[in-house]
């Protein structure tokens, strides 16, 4: 669909038709309305980053990123390290996964995931725990839980993301494909 208007170079906005505002400049717009997009450029008016900034009311927020790890006849403690970027905050949105258990879970024997910040000073806190409590036995399982959690770095000190997968009393072997969906929020 043509724009209503051409782009005039730095620092413009645009709009299609019956669409959301669009703006591409150094600094974020003045004016915006949810769901308007705007590519931020730098300081040569090149795009900064690889995506659109997209307004949800509160904050400008990045497209969704997933990242997808795998465990495979895990019997023990997985740990996995998300290196986090002290220029923007993150929003953690869900944590979602396909597994296959060795036996059935119940409130004893059970799968625990576990999201913590790891702060510049080394304390870690705890902002997400999920379980297999309740799923069958040799099934493949799937399991989606929103998190919609804002981790505001520098308030934390946060300089690591931290999951943790661990068997509770021993849960059976673990077989699971595991997908952290986030965005990045601007400062």
């Amino acid at each position: 669909m043509p724009l209503s208007k051409p782009h005039s170079g730095a620092g413009s906005t645009t709009t299609a038709p019956g669409a959301s505002g669009f703006a591409h400049s150094q600094t974020e717009p003045a004016t915006r309305a949810i769901g308007d997009l705007w590519m931020e450029l730098n300081t040569s008016d090149f795009p900064k980053y690889g995506w659109l900034w997209r307004w949800d009311g509160l904050r400008w927020l990045s497209p969704d990123f997933e990242l997808d790890y795998s465990v495979n006849n895990l019997g023990g403690r997985f740990d996995y390290f998300i290196h986090c970027n002290p220029a923007f905050n993150y929003l953690f949105k869900a944590i979602n996964s396909n597994f296959v258990l060795g036996y059935a879970s119940d409130s004893t024997y059970y799968w625990q995931f576990d999201l913590l910040t790891i702060s510049t000073s080394g304390s870690a806190n705890t902002f997400f725990s999920d379980n297999t409590i309740g799923k069958p036995a040799n099934v493949w399982s799937r399991k989606n839980t929103p998190i919609n959690m804002l981790i505001d770095v520098a308030a934390t000190s946060t300089n690591l993301f931290y999951l943790i997968v661990q068997p509770h009393n021993y849960g059976g072997n673990l077989y699971a494909a595991v997908q952290l969906v986030y965005n990045l929020a601007r400062l």
